[in-house]
């Protein structure tokens, strides 16, 4: 009995030594940059949600959202990955996805402005 108990914790200790090789510590910030250039796609968030957060960045990940995950993991942040290119950053929360929200209407404005400048340009152009 004990033999398998110990045989059973030396398997853990031999998985988070594994886990320990593969990842990397950095602040968040530092994380989040990695992700961006590695996996070509680009984050939306507040800094000061991000700022002097420690997280762990897995080396081996094989895809953004196993990426990004793991470096939230421990952390009161969530994602959202739009359009397998965009990532937005959020707490977790109330707070949270009011901020979303708000980000959301802004977006919306910007997308609006610029269809309306892409409007002008196409009837300009044929009117040449």
């Amino acid at each position: 009995m004990f033999s398998l108990w110990a045989m059973s914790l030396l398997s853990v200790m031999d998985v988070n030594a594994l886990d320990l090789k593969n990842s990397e510590e950095m602040y968040l910030i530092e994380a989040i940059d990695k992700i961006s250039r590695d996996f070509d796609v680009y984050f939306t968030f507040d800094k000061a949600l991000v700022s002097g957060i420690k997280v762990n960045y897995d080396k081996n990940a094989v895809n953004v959202e196993d990426a990004v995950g793991t470096v939230l993991k421990k952390t009161t942040l969530t994602f959202k990955l739009i359009n397998e290119q965009f990532l937005i950053i959020y707490k977790n929360d109330e707070e949270g996805l009011k901020s979303l929200r708000s980000m959301s209407k802004h977006l919306d404005k910007l997308i609006r402005e610029e269809e309306r400048a892409f409007n002008k340009q196409a009837v300009l152009t044929r009117m040449i």
